[in-house]
């Protein structure tokens, strides 16, 4: 019997919920302090006492990479593992009964899975992971991680991976600089941005404070 993809996905079952957790990931009690709005039926927002958000996951489709996928962006992130491997139990579109269907695993913490979806993803801009950093340095590292094996250099700080997987690599004070209350600094740096490739930091601060850099 051979089964659609959304029929293995919606048929596997949930991974156990993480311990209550504030919108921040910290652990927070369930008393009635701590409570969230909620949809209910038909849409209504409710309120409910104690009620933790769902688990929300990145999921990553590859035509049969997912394992090396994994290993791949855990060898760019620190603090990052591979959590599960999972087999098929039936034949799929793509993979067979007892091959690799998801590859779930952690960045920094944060879950995602790798799917062997069996065809060859169509990745676009319209969706991008962001990774802020704190100086030029971690733009450096992740930038030459991300590219190694056949990425690709876009602009603006974007990046395709070798995978097809788009990524903004940034520093935090280009966001802090947007939002700041100098208007002008703020145009500054985002016109020397938008024509850079790899952010320059120096750059950017320089252009935002008018000077050289």
């Amino acid at each position: 019997m051979i089964l659609s993809m959304r029929e293995i996905l919606t048929a596997r079952p949930s991974r156990p919920s993480w311990p209550n957790r504030d919108a921040h990931g910290l652990p927070w009690s369930d008393g009635p302090e701590n409570t969230v709005e909620t949809g209910g039926p038909g849409g209504s927002v409710g309120r409910g006492e104690g009620v933790v958000m769902a688990e929300m996951t990145t999921c990553l489709w590859f035509a049969t990479q997912a394992e090396q996928a994994a290993e791949f962006y855990c060898s760019v992130f620190p603090d990052s593992r591979v959590v599960a491997v999972d087999t098929s139990p039936v034949d799929t579109p793509g993979p067979k009964a007892g091959d690799v269907l998801t590859v779930e695993f952690e960045l920094d913490g944060r879950p995602f899975i790798a799917l062997n979806g069996g065809s060859d993803p169509e990745y676009t801009d319209a969706v991008s992971l962001e990774i802020r950093c704190a100086d030029q340095a971690e733009i450096d590292y992740y930038w030459n991680g991300l590219l190694a094996g056949g990425g690709r250099e876009v602009r603006c700080g974007w990046l395709i991976d070798r995978y097809g997987v788009r990524w903004q690599v940034a520093p935090q004070s280009l966001h802090d600089l947007w939002r700041g209350k100098d208007r002008e600094a703020a145009a500054r740096a985002f016109a020397v941005m938008m024509d850079m490739v790899k952010l320059d930091v120096s750059a950017i601060e320089a252009a935002a404070a008018g000077t050289d850099p």
